[in-house]
């Protein structure tokens, strides 16, 4: 193994990059030892930095493998380290679905376990000791790093997952609003009584409460830019709206997190006839049951069309 720094500093190409066919174990790159580099012609290429760094990101779920991975939120390099594959350039400046050894997660709190578990991501602040990343060129790839200190930025309520402790909290029924009468094609004629439910959306309704109602907004970029909304009345936790450009497919995400009393205003890109955003949320009943809220929002559907979700 070359002594660290014995073959110089790595040097960028013309493009501001670092040619992975360029450095060399035993240089210095932006900091870091290079303990390995290679590069087997129409093989495999790969490299190794070692050096102590402390970096913030997501530890998630890989969907591929069902393993937990990490992912960086800023670089770790101010230019990348570049491998070309025939004709494609992958450029690496940061951990991005990088591989750990699990154990490390011990370090942390039963609590922020159980958060990573159930929600299946956890914002993370870590100190690794190495970077590695390797590519095989007629199959995928993969990195890897070291983690010597792990800690949660997540704030976690320290009752999270204790069901004795959720199942004795309280959601009270709505309170303050006016009563008043909606029509829709698929629930006809109706009037709603806010104060015998815990939540209510309206999705795109007018309501004779805006006025008391809060604001919240969500919006997209694109080129054909349509205003909808849905009306809270109550809490609706856990808020997210994806805005699609076909329906079925996944397209860009919003999160808002927990909406109470407010009026909620989506400026989305709505290209075609069959676009649209999807919003999820989670109710929470009062008897330590969360039930999942999901519903579609466009620019087709006359209003008399929408739902009208009620949850005592």
């Amino acid at each position: 193994m070359a002594k660290a720094g014995s073959k110089g500093t790595s040097e960028k190409t013309e493009e501001g990059v670092y040619a992975i066919k360029r450095i060399e174990a035993g240089q210095i790159l932006e900091g870091f030892d290079v303990e390995e580099a290679y590069y087997v012609d129409q093989d495999r290429a790969g490299f190794k930095l070692t050096g102590s760094v402390e970096i913030e990101g997501t530890i998630l779920v890989d969907e591929m493998t069902d393993e937990y991975v990490f992912s960086a939120t800023e670089p770790l390099l101010s230019s990348p380290i570049r491998i070309s594959v025939d004709g494609f350039d992958f450029d690496f400046d940061r951990p991005a679905g990088a591989y750990f050894d699990v154990s490390v997660l011990d370090k942390l709190k039963e609590v922020q376990r159980q958060y990573l578990k159930d929600q299946g991501s956890l914002d993370v602040r870590l100190t690794i000791d190495s970077f590695a990343c390797g590519i095989k060129f007629d199959s995928e790839g993969g990195q890897g790093i070291h983690i010597t200190s792990i800690e949660s930025l997540e704030e976690i309520d320290a009752h999270y997952g204790d069901s004795e402790y959720i199942e004795s909290v309280e959601t009270e029924k709505i309170q303050g609003f006016e009563p008043e009468t909606f029509t829709t094609s698929k629930q006809g004629a109706f009037a709603i009584d806010y104060s015998n439910y815990r939540l209510v959306v309206l999705p795109m309704f007018d309501t004779v409460n805006d006025q008391t109602l809060g604001t919240a907004s969500a919006v997209f970029e694109g080129d054909y830019i349509n205003a909808m909304k849905f009306s809270v009345l109550g809490r609706l936790e856990d808020v997210k709206i994806n805005n699609y450009d076909t329906y079925g497919e996944e397209g860009k995400w919003i999160y808002l997190g927990d909406v109470e009393n407010a009026v909620v205003t989506i400026k989305a890109n709505l290209p075609g006839d069959m676009s649209g955003v999807k919003v999820y949320g989670k109710f929470y009943d009062g008897e330590g049951t969360y039930s999942d809220v999901e519903f579609t929002l466009d620019d087709m559907r006359p209003v008399s069309e929408y739902e009208i979700l009620m949850f005592e």
